[in-house]
């Protein structure tokens, strides 16, 4: 799979939170969280480590990180994404 089909996932996770994060896509895939693979992993871990990990994905690079509601939005996207799936 090419890299814009795999990164399809993570982009289609951002875009259903509510309201839509994809935003943030550049500060997943820079982190090398680039597939559905990695968030679906992510979504089955201990609560406070999943946010730990969050809060450092949505720091960014430069800093100009996420504000702790958007964090939140996607934190609790995250725990309920893959339910049904």
């Amino acid at each position: 799979a090419n890299k814009e089909n795999e990164t399809q996932g993570i982009r289609q996770f951002l875009r259903t939170c509510v309201p839509p994060m994809d935003g943030f896509l550049k500060h997943f895939l820079d982190f090398g969280c680039y597939n559905e693979g990695f968030l679906r992993g992510l979504s089955k871990w201990d609560p406070e480590e999943k946010a730990k990990l969050l809060k450092k994905i949505l720091a960014g690079p430069e800093g100009k990180g996420a504000t702790e509601m958007e964090i939140a939005v996607i934190q609790n996207h995250l725990g309920r994404y893959f339910m049904d799936k």
